[in-house]
């Protein structure tokens, strides 16, 4: 299993310390953000200049983009080099089955971290004659991703009636692929 870069570990490490010892001048060391609050979906232009500035002059070692697709958005790669440009690390979570047609617009920087949400159970292996599932396009993408260069960490939830089966052929999959497990 992978680790975060050394860089990321010692920033996330000092923040939390700094929010330690005072909690009211010391934002969390990750800011979490809906995609769709700062893109619109139908244009190419974010929606708000001013809630995007907010973000990259956060003091957060982190930024977390989430909520309904990220992928979806047409702005959201002009977003991820607008943060990572600022010094910020950037994990864009994505269900991944979009991943392979938006790939190109992304740049692999060691700042920025593709988050591929995957359901345990999920059978992630290409199936021969049946239309691609969800599952399989996100494999197909985090491969594209991997053989570009990206950094690539597995989101995968687990609740109290997860099948111990189910839980180890995702981490098994995952190994096979060697991304970064989370």
């Amino acid at each position: 299993m992978l680790r975060f870069p050394v860089r990321l570990t010692a920033e996330l490490s000092r923040a939390r310390l700094a929010q330690r010892s005072r909690p009211a001048l010391n934002p969390s060391p990750v800011q979490f953000v809906d995609s769709a609050d700062l893109l619109h979906h139908d244009s190419n232009h974010p929606v708000s200049h001013e809630k995007i500035r907010e973000v990259i002059s956060s003091r957060s070692a982190a930024v977390w983009i989430g909520g309904s697709e990220p992928l979806r958005h047409p702005g959201v790669a002009h977003l991820v080099r607008a943060i990572t440009g600022s010094g910020h690390f950037v994990f864009l979570e994505t269900d991944g089955t979009l991943l392979r047609r938006r790939i190109h617009e992304f740049q692999p920087v060691p700042r920025f971290f593709l988050t591929v949400h995957l359901e345990i159970g999920a059978r992630h292996e290409p199936s021969k004659g049946l239309p691609a599932s969800a599952s399989e396009l996100a494999a197909e993408g985090l491969r594209a991703a991997r053989l570009s260069g990206f950094l690539i960490c597995v989101h995968a939830r687990v609740h109290v009636d997860t099948e111990l089966e189910a839980m180890t052929q995702l981490l098994q999959f995952a190994r096979s692929q060697m991304w970064m497990v989370s």
